[in-house]
């Protein structure tokens, strides 16, 4: 089988009239671990985090087996990683100082 992986990043900027997306892909896969690994579960580098959002497709039945999206708020203080891999959600959030926050 294969898997197609998406990605849509950012230009870096904070603000959201400066802010512009852009996507990259649609890449193939044969390994469906290898395409998984693709969507990272929490934000890794938040300095230069560029990564809006990631869809990772079946391209065999057409189903998204997984999927993240980035949110921030308050200019980039409060930012947030979210989404699914196989069914199992996961939700990363970092506030000013690097701790988790919550609604």
């Amino acid at each position: 089988m294969s898997y197609c992986i998406t990605k849509t990043y950012n230009n870096g900027y904070l603000c959201q009239c400066c802010r512009r997306t852009y996507t990259v892909g649609p890449d193939w896969v044969q390994d469906r671990a290898k395409a998984l690994e693709e969507c990272p579960t929490q934000i890794t580098d938040r300095k230069n985090w560029t990564l809006e959002g990631v869809t990772v497709t079946d391209g065999s039945t057409g189903e998204t087996i997984a999927e993240g999206e980035y949110d921030q708020r308050g200019r980039g203080k409060y930012e947030r990683w979210f989404g699914h891999i196989d069914g199992k959600p996961f939700d990363h959030r970092i506030g000013p100082e690097g701790e988790p926050w919550e609604d």
